[in-house]
Formats: structure tokens, sequence, C-alpha cells
């Protein structure tokens, strides 16, 4: 049995060095533009096409996967995957096998391991294990509530060694959990519990210990975050620089540079196109500390001066409930589809405990996304809008529960879960 992809765009990709293109029969796409090519070698068809010569094999969904996992069990499919339920480390577009060389670790020769989960991330740590082990010393329990339909395509991508519920044989096993939640209820005698599921925060090949300079540098001041929404005003930019505010900013900031004689303190950089194509924003750092995430390969290869920090940055799918906030950036970064959650998360890790939000004109769901400046991507609703929500509401909830104020000092848009304050009626220093 091999897998079939659902979504021919940049999350296919992502994930299909993880998987191995040797395993994946075919990628169903709605676009009729696709379909009839190829991609990395890979047919591309319609769902028609699948029903007709795929049907039974296991669907991993890539793109909106609630959505297709509503057609699929309206018509009573119940052999597929989410790929949001992989680890952060898979849906990076720059693809490593970091986490696989540390997962590997944990198999110790006369150990016996339990890999506990229903996802595919599941069915690969099994994979790495039996390439280190064998077979013998290594088994999958599902959980009871399992398809049988996919019950048996974890059967015969894990050997057969697979059940739905632990038994007495499993005492004294290590158990590797790759579920995203953390509850293991079992009754049995677990040697130790691993919890794989962010088992990257803890990979030190991922940490940079440049960044730990910035750790609380900036404790109990207040910042701005700068978009580029339509409501920027350029006067607004050169009242922060007479007031001497410390700002950050992101992407394509250096666009009002011409403008205002305004600079930021700190830019953040996540997107690959800026990093790949947009390199002339590099040109326009000096003096300015940068932090850019290690989604671009060719990127991270480069040579760079000391104003720049790559940092790690764990992707996470767009239709998650909530964002995890991190409180290690010289470690990790959760990105979402707005960079200006990674400069919340940033400052909250220098120590910030006032932040002000400028310029970012969230549309809400359905709304035109526009910038400051003409771009050729502003977009009715872009396919991440669910998730700039779902990443705000999740900095609101870190924030109040750690006594952090963030405000919107925007004059603009549809950001109203933090309460809104006027530019002009902030006391700066």
């Amino acid at each position: 049995m091999k897998f079939v992809l659902w979504g021919a765009g940049d999350r296919a990709v992502r994930i299909l060095p993880h998987i191995g293109h040797q395993n994946v029969l075919a990628i169903i796409d709605k676009d009729v533009n696709k379909q009839g090519k190829k991609l990395q070698g890979i047919d591309i068809i319609s769902y028609e096409q699948f029903k007709n010569l795929y049907y039974g094999n296991c669907v991993i969904l890539t793109t909106a996967e609630r959505v297709l996992a509503g057609i699929l069990e309206k018509e009573g499919y119940q052999n597929f995957l989410y790929m949001n339920d992989c680890p952060e480390d898979f849906q990076s577009p720059n693809p490593r096998d970091i986490l696989k060389r540390n997962v590997l670790k944990l198999f110790i020769d006369n150990n016996c391991y339990v890999v506990y989960g229903d996802n595919l991330y599941t069915i690969m740590v099994y994979q790495w294990g039996k390439s280190k082990l064998g077979d013998s010393n290594i088994k999958v329990v599902t959980g009871d509530k399992i398809p049988d339909s996919l019950f048996n395509t974890f059967c015969e991508f894990c050997d057969g060694n697979v059940s739905k519920i632990f038994d007495k044989n499993d005492d004294g096993a290590v158990l590797l959990n790759t579920n995203k939640s953390q509850n293991v209820i079992s009754g049995v005698g677990f040697k130790e519990i691993i919890q794989l599921s962010k088992y990257s925060e803890g990979i030190v090949e991922y940490r940079n210990n440049r960044i730990e300079k910035f750790k609380n540098l900036h404790y109990g001041k207040k910042c701005f975050i700068i978009g580029h929404g339509p409501s920027l005003r350029e006067e607004d930019l050169e009242y922060l620089y007479e007031k001497k505010q410390i700002c950050f900013s992101m992407n394509l900031a250096y666009k009002v540079y011409d403008k205002t004689k305004w600079r930021p303190n700190y830019y953040v950089a996540q997107d690959v196109y800026i990093m790949n194509s947009q390199k002339q924003v590099f040109d326009y750092l000096e003096g300015i500390d940068a932090f850019i995430s290690d989604g671009s390969q060719s990127f991270c290869d480069e040579n760079h001066g000391d104003n720049i920090y790559i940092n790690h940055m764990a992707c996470y799918g767009y239709e998650d409930e909530e964002m995890p906030f991190s409180e290690d950036f010289a470690q990790i970064c959760y990105i979402s589809g707005t960079v200006s959650y990674s400069c919340i998360q940033l400052a909250v890790y220098m120590g910030f405990t006032e932040i002000y939000l400028y310029g970012i004109d969230f549309a809400g769901i359905g709304g035109r996304y526009e910038h400051f400046f003409k771009h050729d991507t502003d977009v009715d609703e872009p396919p991440c809008a669910h998730q700039f929500y779902v990443s705000y509401m999740s900095a609101k909830k870190y924030a109040d529960e750690h006594g952090i104020k963030i405000y919107n000092a925007s004059r603009g848009g549809d950001l109203e879960m933090f309460e809104r304050v006027k530019l002009e009626e902030i006391e700066l220093n």
C-alpha cells in the first residue's frame, strides 16, 4: 500500500521529502490546470480519477484539511491522515532530517518501544525505529477509536506490529507518544514516556546561542510592532522616530524609508519569498538587528553580517485552533500566516511588557488584505486568514496569563481582540 496526497501545492512539496516520493502513488488536486501534469515526477489527478484508480489507499490531506476530510467522510471514506498532525519540522519549506536524526538517538539496543498515536508521524517513527532495531523490539498502539480501514493502513506500514490497546507485554517498554495530547491512559508500567510531538523544542541543532543576549534586554519597557497595513501614516512613523521609541518591523519595511527618517530597531522575516526573491531587503538593514527564520536553506547557507540572527521557525498548519507561543526565541519561534506573531514572541523574549501594534490592519475572515504600499499579493482573504486570527488570540492568551499588555494602536482594520488606543494619547518617554 502507498499514499495518495490531496493538494498539489507548497505543502505537498514540504511533506514529500519526509514520506519519500517512492511511497506516493499520485496527488489529487481540484485545479484542472494542474491535472494531467506532474509534481516532482508524481502524477496530479482529479478526485474522480482517484476513485477510479487508487480508491482504498491512504490519503494524506495537505491543504484545507477539515474541508477535504468532510468530503471523504460524506462518502464513508475513513482511510486518511492529516499533514497538520505531523510535527512542525515536517511543515517547513526547508525540509531537513534533523528531527529524524535526533529521534533515532532514542532507540537503544535491548530496549523495547511502543509508538503511541494514530497519525502519519506515528508510522514514520515506527519506520525510523525499525531501520535501527529491526521490527522485533518496536510496536504501535493506535488507540481503540481508529477506523478499521485506517487501522489496516497502520498494519501495512508497520509490519502488522499494531494493536488498538496496550497490554501486559508493554510493561517496561519505552513509550514514544506522537499525539499532540500528552494524556496516555494505559495502566502499563512504562520504563519512560517521551513526548515526540514537540521534540524539536529541545534539539540543540536548532538553537542559536547568539540570540540569548537579547533575553530580557528591554525588561519592563514598551515597544511598537509596525505592520504594512493601509492605515500606516508616514507622520506617525516620524512621531515614533522623534520620541525615540523601540520599534519592530518586518518584510518590505524599507519601502517607506524614502518617506521618513524612521527606521526599526529590530527587523523580522520568515517569508521564504522575501529571503530568496527580494534580497534587496537586506541592503537596508545596516544598524538594525535582523531575525531571519531558517525556512530557506539557500539563505541559511550564505554568509551574513553580525547583525543577522538565524532563528528556528516551527511551522504550524493553518487550521490549528491554538498556536503555541515560544518562551525561548533562541530555540524556537512558532510561526503562522503572519510575521507579526513572530514579532510578538520576540518582543516578549526581550522582556517588553507593553506591546503596541501599529499598522496591523487585520481584515478579518473574508476581508481584503492590502498594504500601505502597492503590492502584487494584496488579496481577498489569503489562505491563512483564519490562522491570523488564531495567532492573535494565542498571543492575547499568553500575554493575559503573564501580565503583558498588548494594545492595538492601528488607525484601521478589524483587530478588535486587543484594546484600542490612539497613538497620540500613549505616554511616551
